[in-house]
């Protein structure tokens, strides 16, 4: 089957869970079509824990559904929601939630989202940032912990760094980030 076929199959099948404003399931943190922002995991006495563990690919999917980066402030506002989930104070939790003032997401909003989501299957946060000509630097989320170039390194002083290099193999995925670009206008188009 085509690719895009499939994926077309896929929407049709996830458009009848419809989540237009952020929410709480038993599977996770969910807006749009069923597409999952945060997800259900098990802490050890198999108590459920909503786990927002990928800060960078969360807001490269609200940057795609709205077309623009979102305030930061929303990812604050997700990850109390998930501390206060998980501390079982669920309505609180989804008070958080409202006072993120995330625009309501309508069909458009919940394609552009499910378009991204299977893109972050193959492509990092960063590339489709860039590939929607937004700064990848808005996906540096502080955290004190991380990796920084020492002090007294030139420009680079201070910056994030992972601590590694570029590799040959990040070379390789060009090929596919263009393809999946030109989908991701090829379904903006139908929008």
């Amino acid at each position: 089957m085509e690719p895009r076929q499939e994926l077309l199959q896929k929407w049709e099948a996830r458009a009848g869970r419809f989540h237009p404003r952020m929410e709480i399931t038993s599977d996770g943190l969910m807006l749009g079509a069923g597409t999952l922002l945060a997800k259900m995991a098990q802490e050890e006495r198999g108590r459920p824990l909503l786990a927002l563990d990928d800060e960078p690919r969360v807001m490269a999917l609200l940057a795609t559904a709205y077309e623009q980066p979102v305030d930061p402030y929303i990812l604050t506002k997700m990850r109390r929601a998930c501390e206060l989930w998980n501390a079982d104070e669920k309505a609180l939790a989804h008070i958080h939630l409202a006072y993120a003032n995330l625009p309501h997401c309508d069909e458009d909003r919940a394609m552009r989202l499910f378009a991204a989501d299977a893109l972050l299957e193959v492509i990092t946060p960063s590339t489709l940032m860039k590939a929607q000509e937004f700064d990848p630097a808005f996906l540096k989320i502080f955290h004190p912990d991380e990796l920084r170039v020492p002090a007294g390194n030139g420009r680079g002083s201070g910056e994030w760094t992972d601590g590694g290099a570029v590799t040959p193999a990040s070379f390789r995925t060009r090929g596919r980030i263009k393809a999946l670009s030109t989908f991701l206008e090829w379904l903006r188009g139908r929008i």
